[in-house]
């Protein structure tokens, strides 16, 4: 009996560890768009940086791990919408720390003196959201 406990409790200590190593591995997870600009085609194209500690995956065998939204509204299904502004990515697509990746939203940037509220939602609680006003320029 004495075993079979020490066995149990250490399998609980295990379990707890790793469970805490994961949620500082989630803390250390962080994103930010750093801008926005229209594109060759008229969508609206952001630059996502990884500021946190950890990599984060993007894409996984073809599923997005990125959810993007424009005005509250999701774009496309499971972020199949948006695309990346280079073709050569394959999955699966991870943004390391310090690492940015250009994300065309697909949608038309704002007409001049409009907005558009982007907002991205990834793996480990990351998110970010930036508020696209078009005073006159190609930037927001």
């Amino acid at each position: 009996t004495f075993v079979f406990l020490q066995e149990t409790q250490s399998e609980a200590q295990e379990t707890a560890k790793d469970t805490i190593d994961a949620q500082q591995k989630d803390a250390e997870s962080s994103i930010n768009m750093e801008f926005a600009y229209n594109g060759t085609e008229g969508h609206t194209i952001f630059s996502l940086r990884n500021t946190g500690d950890s990599t984060i995956k993007l894409e996984d065998d073809e599923q997005k791990q990125l959810s993007l939204f424009v005005n509250g509204r999701p774009v496309g299904d499971s972020g199949a919408g948006w695309e990346y502004t280079t073709s050569s990515i394959s999955p699966p697509v991870t943004l390391d720390p310090g690492q940015t990746k250009n994300i065309n939203t697909t949608k038309k940037f704002p007409g001049k003196s409009t907005s558009q509220v982007l907002k991205v939602s990834g793996p480990k609680g990351t998110e970010d959201a930036h508020n696209c006003y078009n005073s006159g320029s190609n930037s927001c």
